[in-house]
């Protein structure tokens, strides 16, 4: 009987899964669809490794685009400029690089009137510079603004002049190129190609601006010219607050919540090195569950289980078997394959047969009789 108290005690200590470190993880789960599923990821296992922090995604109020502040300087310029003022005006537009600066940010109106009314004030003054803000505008390929009409016929002249010229120029090829690689745009248009890719361009200087999800957009002025090197940046991770807006521009009502790169951004979103995205659809009085797994951003396991009964056993079922095919967390081998198990049975073993040999053993009777 000891033999097999032995056994029982080797197949009660034997764990059903542990971390490849031996350690607690942290797990950050979010759950859409189903609050009790939500409640049901709180209850971890105590034979799981795990420690779970329930995360929400980000919502559609994180995309909202934040309106740029209406820059006073070009109200005062306009101003001055109807005035008569030239020199102030141009005092207040004299810098290029809220232009550059605009353009990098895709506001092509905002720089556009800056940049004409800078014009408006150097033909004022009757500064040669004034042909060579036009012939900016030209290559930028702006619009003339709604308010053309309060400057001078001699304003609408120059640019003219510029945009003709531009227009007949012969174009030039620029190499672009990136890490990672991004979508490019060009002076604050929508992106037109993606890295490493080749775009005709007017001669001349361009605000050239990347961008890729879960990083942070970057621009710069890239001259077009014959023979150019290939310009290339490298760009800066994303913050989470970024990362966030971006997942929720890209995937809020848009479904593809699990797909690898909804995965990417959101595990940056919500600071998570692991993360586990359930999805809940409740069919009668079961619930389909969907899950995926990323590790570092990167899709590691995808499941999916029909819950009949418990959501709390459905739901642990579901991420245990995601942790082990992510490979989170080892599977604990079969107790027939440990050898703490053999030992324990040859042990039980020998205990029988020594107390059976005990019990068994006759070793003869000895009778003295004495008087």
């Amino acid at each position: 009987m000891r033999g097999v108290a032995v056994v029982v005690a080797l197949v009660a200590f034997a764990p059903p899964a542990r971390a490849q470190d031996d350690e607690r993880l942290a797990l950050t789960v979010i759950v859409e669809g189903d609050a009790a599923v939500a409640r049901a990821a709180r209850q971890v296992p105590e034979a799981l490794p795990v420690d779970v922090t329930l995360a929400a995604p980000p919502t559609g109020e994180d995309a909202a685009p934040r309106a740029p502040a209406h820059d006073p300087r070009i109200a005062a310029a306009r101003e001055a400029y109807v005035n008569a003022e030239f020199d102030r005006c141009l005092e207040l537009l004299r810098d290029d690089a809220p232009v550059h600066a605009e353009l990098g940010q895709g506001r092509r109106r905002a720089a556009a009137r800056w940049l004409f009314w800078r014009i408006a004030c150097r033909v004022g003054l009757a500064d040669p510079s004034a042909a060579e803000d036009a012939a900016r505008f030209a290559t930028f390929g702006m619009d003339l603004p709604a308010d053309v009409a309060a400057a001078s016929p001699e304003v609408e002249r120059a640019l003219g002049v510029a945009l003709d010229a531009a227009a007949a120029a012969p174009r030039v090829s620029v190499a672009l190129t990136s890490t990672p690689p991004a979508r490019v745009a060009v002076d604050g248009r929508a992106p037109g190609c993606q890295t490493p890719c080749t775009l005709d361009l007017a001669a001349g200087d361009h605000v050239v601006t990347w961008s890729a999800p879960g990083f942070e957009p970057s621009w710069r002025l890239v001259r077009a010219a014959a023979d150019a090197p290939v310009t290339t940046v490298a760009l800066a991770e994303a913050t989470p607050e970024l990362a966030a807006r971006q997942w929720a521009a890209r995937f809020v009502g848009r479904g593809e919540h699990d797909s690898t790169a909804s995965m990417e951004l959101l595990s940056r979103a919500v600071r998570a090195r692991r993360l586990a995205l359930v999805r809940v659809e409740r069919e009668g009085p079961r619930a389909r569950l969907r899950a995926v797994l990323s590790l570092d951003g990167a899709v590691a396991a995808r499941g999916e289980r029909l819950v009949d009964g418990s959501l709390e056993a459905g739901t642990w079922e579901l991420l245990r078997d995601l942790l082990v095919e992510g490979g989170v967390v080892e599977r604990a081998a079969p107790v027939v394959e440990s050898p703490w198990f053999w030992i324990g049975i040859a042990a039980g073993v020998v205990l029988a047969g020594t107390v059976t040999a005990v019990l068994l053993t006759d070793y003869g009777t000895r009778t003295t009789v004495g008087f």
